[in-house]
């Protein structure tokens, strides 16, 4: 039986997108007609590249760890994953440490590579989730239901 959660969305990254787009808007109508085109265009495509990575909804099946996306999904086999934990009290995405790790930096969220090659799918900046794989890697994610969502995957693994 599969078990769903949702994303947790947090405020900051709905305010970072909002502000940027409105003030990309707003510097659109103040340029000529050929710099607003460029200027919206990037806007576009912005969006269309953080929205590729922004998970929807994770997903515990049988014997995989789905993430889906708007456009893709993720699997990870649930026999790759090493550990799961919540992020520590004092995680703060704004240490000197992470300062430049996510991509995106609160567009959409904290979405893509941090400088140690872990993936990041959080999008609220507390209550998140750690899993680490296998190979070393792993991945932050932020669920609506986080103990929950450890639980479920933590007894799904034992099964397998």
């Amino acid at each position: 039986m599969k078990k769903v959660f949702y994303t947790r969305i947090g405020i900051l990254p709905i305010a970072i997108t909002s502000v940027l787009v409105i003030l990309l808007l707003g510097l659109s109508l103040k340029l000529n007609k050929g710099l607003a085109v460029i200027v919206v265009f990037a806007l576009i495509s912005g969006i269309l590249f953080a929205s590729y990575f922004f998970p929807i909804k994770f997903i515990i099946a049988r014997d995989q760890l789905i993430i889906q996306r708007l456009w893709s999904k993720k699997i990870i086999l649930l026999n790759s994953i090493r550990a799961v934990s919540k992020t520590q009290k004092g995680y703060s995405f704004y240490s000197p440490s992470s300062m430049n790790a996510f991509n995106t930096r609160g567009f959409f969220g904290y979405l893509g590579k941090t400088p140690e090659g872990n993936i990041s799918y959080a999008t609220a900046m507390r209550n998140n989730i750690w899993i680490k794989t296998g190979n070393n890697k792993q991945l932050l994610i932020s669920v609506k239901k986080p103990k929950a969502f450890i639980k479920a995957l933590n007894s799904k693994i034992l099964e397998n």
